[in-house]
């Protein structure tokens, strides 16, 4: 989805995600008055890019690219990025 900024995350429960609440941005990323929606999620994978942060990973929390890694090539996030998809693709089916 393109042009579009999360607000909020909803809670299924105390402890799972259940949904986004976004709205619409234009080119220069000002809001689009009237464009919110909300989106059901199971799983939200954020892409912050260069924004290098103390976080640790923990029990569902997973980290990559420059939030792990720091500003790097694109090419390092990318490679970064597909290593940990496979690790919450195990993590999400239990393995």
């Amino acid at each position: 989805m393109w042009s579009v900024t999360t607000k909020e995350l909803s809670q299924k429960d105390k402890q799972r995600v259940g949904g986004l609440k976004c709205v619409k941005v234009d080119a220069k990323l000002k809001e689009i008055t009237g464009s919110a929606f909300e989106m059901e999620a199971d799983l939200v994978v954020l892409a912050l890019g260069f924004l290098k942060q103390d976080m640790k990973e923990e029990k569902g929390i997973f980290l990559a690219g420059d939030l792990r890694l720091g500003p790097s090539l694109i090419v390092k996030a990318l490679a970064d990025g597909r290593g940990i998809a496979g690790i919450i693709d195990r993590f999400v089916k239990g393995e």
